[in-house]
């Protein structure tokens, strides 16, 4: 007895010259996307595309007929095989049309949607650098050679049908949008063979030097004013009013960044518990960011005087970009908001480590930078990604001409209560904190060249394209080069 075809697949075979995702799901009033695609990638493997391979055979069995008996032994042999390679790769045509009508591909396949996508695996040749009068360009150092060829390595891996397991190759997913993430020992095995461990420290060394000057430090001086508050909290000498407002007294003779980061710290004490929340599974996302990092973090990368602030949004913010950031700095212009300078991404801390989940959001940060550079024609975009009590910031500069390079700036522990107060206010925190500050608005704005960015830029890659590339399959014990 034949098996019955389900009304919503004899729909799809009745439709398939006309049939997209999009009226699939119309046509089927579909509430979950995640579902509808499930399902429709399923209908499409099950009952279409095996259909389609039967139709190539078919027809090349027909062609062998046709031939003229003098070539009949030659042609058969060179039919034969690509019969047997029909059972693995469909038609040209046919491959065309599936690429239409599917939406997310299968992991080992690349089956992309639009025509900046299905070029995604061409090998790129090697460019000379675009050079304009007036303008200072950055030492190259070979670092747009080593990228060229890296990108192409991974694409290469991705043409011989291997996926990319995210945990282990973020950073080669991350190429592919032209975006070379750069954290100092932290560094794929691929990117190692390549770039080389000295040209990698040599990037980032130079990236240093740009972003610090001598006086971007606390001095010895200041950092035993604050941390004598710190501590005489600590004791119980001072309550929190006075810690408080001994630090707003400090703050008001500081410079500026200085000053930031001291009123932050006056605000994280009102926030704090007292003492450590012992079961940290019960502290959830919004309850992280809004008790442990807010405060803080409003005041080194936010200002209401100066027009700028960090929402904790959790929404689309644009179409360019339909995806949902946790975090986002953005400008006030009038009465309403403009441009986005930076992003931020939370996760809970679990009781293993989710890597996958992590370097998905560190993906997402690192797309979202080079949108809101390509979009904004930012000078340099700011993001940052919490993991529990952890936190890592990242600075994205389009220095060269289609290369997005994304430097951490630096990772520190936020204390989880008062009592890790005097832990937390070390010289070396407060010193990250200050350059964090420093770096986001010295470079995060409307750059002063908005016609050579534009020049620079690249279309962007679709995250959900890039997530079609990974291995579908999440390994927490995978070994992964990140730091979380």
């Amino acid at each position: 007895m034949p098996r019955k075809i389900p009304d919503d697949a004899k729909w799809c075979k009745e439709n398939i010259q006309t049939l997209t995702a999009k009226a699939f799901f119309d046509e089927y009033n579909f509430t979950d996307s995640r579902k509808a695609s499930r399902r429709y990638n399923t209908i499409l493997q099950k009952y279409l595309i095996d259909n389609e391979k039967e139709k190539r055979r078919n027809t090349v069995r027909n062609r062998i007929h046709e031939i003229c008996a003098d070539y009949v032994g030659d042609v058969a042999e060179q039919e034969a095989n690509e019969l047997r390679n029909g059972d693995e790769e469909l038609s040209t045509q046919t491959q065309a049309r599936i690429g239409e009508i599917i939406p997310d591909a299968a992991a080992s396949e690349v089956n992309l949607n639009d025509e900046q996508a299905r070029t995604l695996l061409s090998d790129e040749p090697a460019q000379e650098p675009t050079h304009h009068e007036h303008v200072q360009q950055e030492p190259l150092n070979d670092i747009q050679d080593c990228f060229r060829i890296f990108k192409n390595e991974v694409k290469r891996i991705i043409q011989g049908n291997q996926t990319l397991k995210i945990e282990e190759h973020v950073q080669e997913l991350l190429s592919l949008n032209n975006i070379l993430l750069l954290q100092p020992l932290q560094y794929s095995h691929l990117m190692r063979s390549i770039f080389t461990d000295s040209l990698l420290a040599k990037i980032h060394d130079e990236f240093q030097k740009k972003i610090e000057f001598p006086d971007m430090k606390f001095t010895p001086a200041e950092f035993m004013s604050i941390v004598e508050n710190i501590m005489n909290l600590d004791s119980g000498i001072t309550s929190v009013l006075s810690t408080t407002a001994g630090l707003l007294q400090i703050a008001s003779k500081m410079p500026y960044e200085k000053q930031r980061v001291i009123v932050g710290l006056a605000m994280l004490i009102q926030k704090l518990p007292k003492n450590s929340i012992n079961d940290v599974s019960a502290i959830s996302e919004t309850e992280l960011w809004n008790t442990y990092f807010d405060s803080l973090l409003s005041c080194v990368l936010a200002n209401s005087e100066r027009s700028v602030l960090l929402r904790w949004l959790d929404k689309v913010i644009g179409p360019s970009l339909p995806l949902r950031p946790d975090a986002v700095v953005s400008i006030v212009d009038q009465l309403k908001f403009s441009a986005t300078l930076g992003h931020g991404e939370v996760k809970i801390a679990e009781p293993t480590c989710n890597k996958a989940a992590l370097c998905m959001d560190l993906a997402r940060v690192a797309c979202f930078s080079k949108e809101a550079i390509d979009l904004h024609l930012l000078e340099s975009s700011i993001s940052f990604q919490i993991h529990g009590f952890a936190i890592t910031f990242f600075l994205t500069r389009l220095d060269h001409d289609g290369l997005y390079v994304m430097y951490e700036v630096g990772h520190l522990e936020f204390p989880s209560s008062l009592a890790q107060l005097p832990v937390f206010t070390n010289l070396k925190n407060l010193n990250i904190l200050l350059l964090v500050c420093h770096v986001f608005w010295k470079f995060c704005k409307k750059s002063d060249i908005p016609s050579i960015m534009q020049q620079r830029r690249r279309t962007s890659v679709k995250l959900t394209d890039l997530i079609d590339l990974t291995d579908p399959t999440k390994d927490r014990n995978r070994s992964c080069p990140v730091r979380f």
